[in-house]
């Protein structure tokens, strides 16, 4: 919007406001100022500038040297939206003095690498505003029921609607209207990153999101596949150690679960119950990692290592490269990753493995480790020997356990 020469800063604020409430009202008719697609095509096909490695998203031409639109025009525009259509017409408007997106993140995985405590260790950033709570699910919950079977769409039944999720979930109030988008509003719900089954599976929320909010800043922890496999097991076990009737209401058994009945009535090892579920082809890492990276620039997916943010020199490395990624300050961030969920604390002696099982379950898990880093390597994320190095040591110190008599085991 230009600026008249004699028209006063509070008519120009004003006027920029009412733009922004236009757009707004455009967008949740489903129409735009420029005609009937323009929101929805921008979300198909981001421009180039979408793809820029910043904090904000891309937004219209700036105002002329010396400001003719108000800085808070955005921050405005966005603390009146109920919707995604409305945010994407929203972030059209110039960032002005806003310094994030909004939402502006997501932790989408993988389960059991640690992301409660990159949830926890981010949730105390200053600049940052945690969603509540850490796991809202909205689109795995809320956006594909109709693909789901009944007994699926029972157990996680959606809460609510977009106006819900937003300033319910994501503080939407608080991110906009209180710190005028200075803040980062990001929430970590993991199972997007792998699907649910029966549900909704990881390609289809991978491009919903993309769909939705193309401007999502994306963060995805890898661990080692045989440690990442032992901690989603005893975590599922701990749930079938209970009273049916005490199980969590999201929580339905599968078929790979069977062994974990055994194991719950002391008729077989954690061991046995981790190779039976690789087997069963539920560690599939690279896969999951070839969805998300098909849809979404290396520039808004942020891939770590487990094994190295969770390491003595995080907080120098991993952790900081991460509150760039996402335009926090690092430092103003905690000295340290809190330790949330940890399973190590459970079983420090590790768990036992019969030796021909651990054999048998790193011949499984070798393939799938070395096929994950050379597709991070294909991509630009690392070099695939920097990546499995620490992995290879994981597998060598579990075989250097094994007793003379084949009794082994997996430290957590």
């Amino acid at each position: 919007m230009a600026a008249h020469r004699g028209l006063p800063g509070a008519a120009v604020a004003l006027l920029s406001v009412f733009l922004a409430i236009a757009i707004i009202y455009l967008s949740e008719q489903g129409l735009s100022a420029d005609g009937p697609a323009l929101a929805t095509s921008w979300a198909a096909a981001p421009p180039a500038a979408a793809r820029l490695n910043n904090s904000l998203a891309p937004s219209a031409p700036g105002p002329p040297a010396g400001g003719a639109v108000d800085g808070n025009a955005r921050a405005a525009a966005v603390a009146a939206c109920r919707s995604f259509a409305c945010l994407r017409a929203a972030h059209k408007l110039p960032a002005g003095a806003a310094r994030f997106n909004f939402p502006h993140a997501m932790i989408v995985g993988f389960p059991k690498c640690a992301t409660t405590s990159l949830y926890a260790y981010l949730a105390a950033h200053p600049q940052a505003i945690a969603s509540q709570p850490k796991e809202p699910n909205y689109f795995m919950r809320c956006r594909n029921a109709p693909n789901a079977t009944a007994a699926a769409a029972a157990a996680a039944a959606c809460p609510g609607g977009e106006a819900d999720y937003l300033q319910r979930a994501m503080k939407l109030d608080e991110a906009a209207l209180v710190h005028k988008l200075k803040k980062a509003a990001f929430e970590g719900s993991t199972v997007y990153s792998t699907g649910k089954k029966g549900f909704v599976t990881a390609e289809a929320i991978a491009a919903d999101l993309r769909r939705e909010l193309p401007w999502l800043k994306l963060v995805m922890a890898v661990r080692e596949p045989m440690t990442q496999a032992f901690s989603g097991r005893v975590h599922t076990a701990s749930y079938l150690s209970r009273p049916r009737d005490k199980w969590p209401p999201w929580f339905t058994l599968q078929n790979h679960d069977a062994c974990l009945l055994r194991f719950a009535a002391g008729n077989a090892t954690m061991g046995r119950c981790v190779l039976e579920f690789v087997e069963a082809g539920m560690s599939r890492n690279t896969f999951l990692l070839k969805q998300w990276m098909g849809q979404w620039p290396r520039e808004q997916l942020h891939v770590m290592q487990y094994e190295n943010f969770t390491g003595p020199a995080a907080a120098a490395g991993p952790l900081s490269d991460l509150q760039l990624f996402l335009g926090l300050d690092p430092s103003l961030a905690p000295r340290e990753l809190p330790r949330e969920h940890a399973r190590r604390d459970a079983h420090p002696e590790g768990w036992p493995i019969k030796k021909g099982e651990l054999e048998r379950l790193l011949a499984l898990i070798r393939p799938e480790a070395e096929s994950t880093a050379a597709e991070l390597e294909r991509r630009g994320y690392t070099r695939a020997e920097h990546w499995l190095a620490p992995w290879r040591r994981i597998w060598k110190a579990a075989l250097a356990t094994c007793s003379p008599g084949g009794d082994c085991r997996v430290v957590l």
